[in-house]
Protein backbone atom coordinates (compact mmCIF):
# COMPACT_ATOMS: atom_id res chain seq x y z
CA UNK A 1 0.00 0.00 0.00
CA UNK A 2 3.15 2.72 1.04
CA UNK A 3 4.85 1.39 -2.21
CA UNK A 4 1.17 2.33 -4.13
CA UNK A 5 1.08 5.25 -2.49
CA UNK A 6 4.61 6.59 -3.37
CA UNK A 7 3.81 5.64 -6.77
CA UNK A 8 0.80 7.97 -6.78
CA UNK A 9 2.83 11.26 -5.19
CA UNK A 10 5.71 10.29 -7.90
CA UNK A 11 3.19 10.40 -10.69
CA UNK A 12 1.91 13.39 -9.74
CA UNK A 13 4.97 15.46 -9.11
CA UNK A 14 6.38 13.91 -12.59
CA UNK A 15 2.87 15.05 -13.89
CA UNK A 16 2.12 18.67 -12.15
CA UNK A 17 5.52 20.00 -12.17
CA UNK A 18 6.98 20.20 -15.91
CA UNK A 19 3.14 21.94 -16.47
CA UNK A 20 3.70 24.13 -13.46
CA UNK A 21 7.11 24.97 -14.89
CA UNK A 22 6.04 25.40 -18.39
CA UNK A 23 3.14 28.01 -17.06
CA UNK A 24 5.33 29.57 -14.99
CA UNK A 25 8.17 29.80 -18.46
CA UNK A 26 5.22 31.50 -20.68
CA UNK A 27 4.33 33.92 -18.32
CA UNK A 28 7.52 35.00 -17.87
CA UNK A 29 8.62 34.97 -21.84
CA UNK A 30 5.30 36.90 -22.41
CA UNK A 31 5.94 39.19 -19.27
CA UNK A 32 9.40 39.79 -21.29
CA UNK A 33 8.14 40.11 -24.71
CA UNK A 34 5.23 42.59 -23.59
CA UNK A 35 8.23 44.83 -22.06
CA UNK A 36 10.19 44.62 -25.33
CA UNK A 37 7.35 45.69 -26.90
CA UNK A 38 6.58 48.63 -24.32
CA UNK A 39 10.23 50.06 -24.65
CA UNK A 40 10.29 49.71 -28.52
CA UNK A 41 7.31 51.86 -28.86
CA UNK A 42 8.74 54.24 -26.65
CA UNK A 43 11.89 54.62 -28.30
CA UNK A 44 9.63 55.16 -31.68
CA UNK A 45 7.48 57.93 -30.01
CA UNK A 46 11.21 59.21 -28.71
CA UNK A 47 12.38 59.20 -32.18
CA UNK A 48 9.53 60.66 -33.68
CA UNK A 49 8.86 57.66 -36.86
CA UNK A 50 6.62 56.20 -35.14
CA UNK A 51 4.40 54.65 -37.85
CA UNK A 52 1.06 55.96 -35.94
CA UNK A 53 1.99 59.21 -35.69
CA UNK A 54 -0.67 60.85 -37.60
CA UNK A 55 -3.27 58.62 -36.15
CA UNK A 56 -2.56 59.35 -32.77
CA UNK A 57 -2.57 63.24 -33.48
CA UNK A 58 -5.92 62.77 -35.00
CA UNK A 59 -7.52 61.40 -32.03
CA UNK A 60 -5.77 63.71 -29.69
CA UNK A 61 -7.54 66.41 -32.01
CA UNK A 62 -10.88 64.17 -32.11
CA UNK A 63 -10.69 64.54 -28.22
CA UNK A 64 -10.27 67.64 -27.66
CA UNK A 65 -12.80 68.75 -30.04
CA UNK A 66 -15.28 66.38 -28.12
CA UNK A 67 -14.57 68.04 -24.63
Amino acid sequence: DLAKNWFHVTSVLFFYLPSFLLIIMILLTWKAIRHIQIKRMHTFCEDGDYPNASMQKQLKDQTRMEH
